[in-house]
């Protein structure tokens, strides 16, 4: 949890002209239908926008999307999304588009190695750093995770590597409050 989880979205232009794909204020150009293991939809964040893309004839582009960037992906399960690419003048939500093929995935926690609790500077909150090891069947990975105490949400996550636990990982904050982990 707090990974990225990229999805990248191709658009091939067969239509015979030059196509330019914007959103506006109402309507976004590129949009993701998300469910969770429930069936129900995830919530989507506000305020996100997918930029202008300009495709030639004949052309083919890719957008990559980290979607924990525009969903609210804090809870473990499996998810499903799919995408929805709206043709360029499509200004009522309902015209021409395409879909794409829905495509499943899970967000697992890793089992904690290590942890520590710093005090952040001249705010007064209190992150916990983590390092969590994930067997996701054939390697073992190790994973640095940044967590609000208050909250106890996930600011972030950040894949290390793959890991051979033979040895112990050497994990240690400085002074600057850099957690620096040797594996």
């Amino acid at each position: 949890m707090g990974e990225p989880v990229l999805a990248v979205i191709t658009v091939t232009n067969y239509s015979g002209g030059d196509l330019t794909f914007f959103s506006d204020r109402r309507n976004q150009w590129l949009n993701f239908i998300m469910k969770d293991s429930r069936d129900g939809f995830v919530t989507g964040r506000a305020g996100k926008s997918f930029g202008k893309m300009k495709i030639r004839v004949g052309e083919t582009l890719a957008r990559e999307v980290d979607l924990s960037q525009h969903f609210n992906l804090n809870s473990q399960g499996t998810y499903t999304v799919g995408a929805v690419v709206s043709m360029p003048g499509n200004t009522d939500g309902r015209g021409e588009g395409a879909s794409t093929n829905r495509i499943q995935f899970n967000i697992t926690s890793g089992v904690p190695y290590w942890t520590q609790k710093v005090g952040i500077p001249k705010t007064g909150k209190t992150r916990e750093f983590r390092v969590l090891n994930f067997n996701g069947g054939e390697k073992t990975h190790l994973y640095a995770q940044i967590n609000d105490v208050k909250s106890g949400q996930n600011v972030r996550t950040f894949r290390l590597g793959d890991v051979l636990m033979l040895r112990k990982p050497l994990v240690t904050v400085d002074r600057q409050q850099k957690c620096t982990s040797c594996f």
